[in-house]
């Protein structure tokens, strides 16, 4: 189950669709810098709204304001609480053009979209009142959702652990002592863990978490909590496994 399919049986999530033929443009860089918008622009009544575009790149589109706030704060979780002034959590652009966006109010539906210097905007009947939705900006074609949030977490960095063990990570994973393992922000957990991120990590038993918690420039990091551990960590209460440093 993907994070939209989860917060639809949970949340009452809603997804928007509508279709836009052409062909995707792969994403170049192995970064997912922070795209802000480059000027002011807002959608009004005689703006363009079209179910069709000529021109796209598939991938995912996110709110840069949301993206940005969980680069300074460290924690998804605080990110992902429904918005009811900005009822569009984010959206996508699939292969084959079509759209889709989720959310929060599942009696929200799309009209039709816009597309201004590559950032996407949604025009929707949320509440009885049609308003625009946006700007969102592209930020990567091959990550998923888990892993377009795991990157714009963690990015590209290298740390130290107290033992001196290098953990780098990139937009796949940890690397650690050398050896590179498959990790990604588990978005499916239907609470907010108090304090944390939970990530899942390759070769660790299924619903298993390595949860990072800010600390400092670096992170504490604690192991093996599974869902019940997840639901109740305090980080004030229990001893890092890891203390990573930069």
């Amino acid at each position: 189950m993907n994070f939209r399919n989860l917060l639809l049986s949970l949340s009452g999530f809603a997804v928007i669709s509508f279709a836009m033929p052409g062909t995707a443009a792969p994403l170049s860089s192995s970064t997912l810098p922070l795209v802000t918008p480059a000027e002011s622009f807002r959608p009004g009544a005689s703006t363009s709204c079209v179910k069709r575009f000529k021109q796209y790149r598939a991938g995912h589109y996110d709110d840069p304001v949301r993206l940005k706030r969980m680069q300074k704060t460290r924690d998804f979780y605080q990110i992902s609480e429904p918005d009811e002034s900005h009822p569009v959590a984010y959206a996508w652009i699939e292969d084959n053009g079509k759209v889709d966006g989720s959310y929060w109010n599942e009696g929200a539906g799309v009209e039709c979209g816009h597309l201004h210097k590559g950032q996407l905007w949604l025009r929707a009947d949320a509440t009885g009142k049609t308003a625009w939705y946006g700007p969102f900006v592209y930020t990567a074609k091959d990550l998923g959702v888990d892993g377009v949030y795991f990157h714009y977490l963690f990015g590209n960095a290298c740390y130290q652990a107290g033992n001196g063990e290098s953990w780098c990570f990139d937009k796949k994973g940890i690397t650690i002592g050398g050896r590179h393992r498959e990790a990604r922000l588990d978005t499916l957990l239907p609470y907010a863990p108090s304090g944390g991120n939970p990530v899942l990590v390759d070769g660790e038993p299924d619903n298993v978490y390595w949860m990072f918690v800010p600390a400092g420039a670096g992170w504490k990091v604690y192991r093996y909590l599974n869902v019940e551990e997840a639901k109740e960590f305090d980080p004030k209460k229990v001893k890092p496994w890891k203390v990573l440093r930069p």
